[in-house]
């Protein structure tokens, strides 16, 4: 493989060493239980899933009607393209969460998760009864993931260590 894309990988998926096993206990726990709430009770009905296909009426990976009538309200570009903008919120908010759950693509996942959030930031005074808890919420945990990865306890950290990437 070019050196170049194994560096570019190696960035991606190796997270920050923490020697401390407490640590990256407590780092993992942090990261399930906000990836959790960000996909099961953070707005859970944006898009059709295997475990919400019942309470929300939507078939599976239906978006919501709802969520693409108000980015239309949106400032543009994403008022522009509702559809584009509500695939990539709902995606990022449940395949997004459930492969920080398993600690697969988090630096990937927490470039989203800001995106996500400063499109909120964006849009602040065109949402009607806006949340300040999503936006922050997803601030500070794209910073932990971003700066920490996957930590010792994921998918990330393995594929590091089976590629030698880990010491």
């Amino acid at each position: 493989m070019n050196t170049k894309v194994s560096q570019g990988f190696k960035r991606l998926f190796v997270p920050y060493r923490i020697d401390s096993k407490a640590s990256n206990l407590v780092l993992a726990f942090l990261q399930i239980v906000v990836a959790v709430y960000v996909c099961f009770v953070v707005d859970p009905n944006v898009i059709g899933m295997p475990w919400n296909r019942s309470s929300s009426g939507l078939t599976l990976f239906e978006l919501s009607p709802l969520l693409i009538k108000e980015l239309q309200g949106y400032l543009a570009p994403v008022s522009s393209y509702p559809l584009f903008f509500a695939l990539i919120f709902a995606l990022t908010k449940t395949v997004g969460s459930l492969l920080v759950i398993i600690g697969f693509g988090t630096r990937l996942i927490g470039l989203l998760y800001l995106a996500v959030a400063l499109l909120y930031l964006y849009n602040y005074s065109y949402i009607s009864e806006f949340n300040y808890v999503f936006p922050i919420v997803f601030i500070v945990f794209s910073a932990l993931l971003l700066y920490f990865g996957g930590g010792r306890y994921s998918l990330d950290y393995l594929i590091g260590r089976s590629r030698g990437w880990l010491s």
